[in-house]
């Protein structure tokens, strides 16, 4: 037996969802043929495990469990796309504000994550909430339009003060996430100066 995990940061704050609803509205009114991320299962990956075994998921939810976040705010704004403007694949938000220490979060877990015998990855780290994917090239000129028109939307900030293992269920209405560990909170210094 096997789950389909990944490790993240949650981005769904009320703020969040509901300016993502309001941009997810603007690209399906250009009627391109795309598949929306759900609002309620924003998040930005940090590593996609792929199938781990029960064997190996003791030891990933233990390592998870681990990790102290350093509190953070990371500002969501930008839209880009995967790979190329005139051939998007995926629409994504971008992180300003915060990107610098999301990719501090991203090197202590994937430290952790290659030490269990997961692959290193390939490619830079590149810190983006997917928005959407586009499935065929269907009104794609409007599509890149409203892209371009919408470069600069900014979703808001959000608080990171943990990381989440995430186990994925595909179904054909979309992926069914459920928190399998989080990172502890940080300890509070309660020492007082007399």
């Amino acid at each position: 037996m096997s789950s389909r995990c990944f490790v993240a940061v949650e981005c769904n704050t009320d703020e969040t969802i509901n300016k993502m609803r309001a941009l997810q509205m603007s690209l399906t009114s250009t009627q391109a043929d795309i598949k929306c991320v759900e609002p309620e299962n924003l998040h930005i990956t940090l590593k996609f495990l792929g199938e781990v075994g029960n064997a190996q998921l003791d030891q990933l939810i233990k390592s998870v469990q681990e990790v102290t976040v350093e509190p953070f705010q990371m500002l969501l704004t930008g839209l880009g796309v995967f790979p190329k403007l005139n051939r998007p694949r995926t629409v994504w938000m971008g992180v300003e504000n915060g990107a610098t220490e999301l990719t501090k979060v991203f090197s202590d877990i994937e430290r952790k994550l290659v030490n269990l015998g997961f692959e290193a990855e390939r490619r830079s780290f590149h810190p983006h909430l997917t928005v959407c994917r586009i499935r065929s090239s269907r009104n794609r000129a409007p599509l890149v339009e409203e892209i371009t028109r919408q470069a600069i939307y900014e979703l808001g900030t959000v608080h990171v003060d943990k990381i989440v293992l995430k186990k994925s269920v595909l179904t054909q209405s979309g992926p069914i996430y459920t928190n399998l560990a989080e990172s502890r909170a940080r300890p509070i210094d309660i020492s007082t100066n007399n």
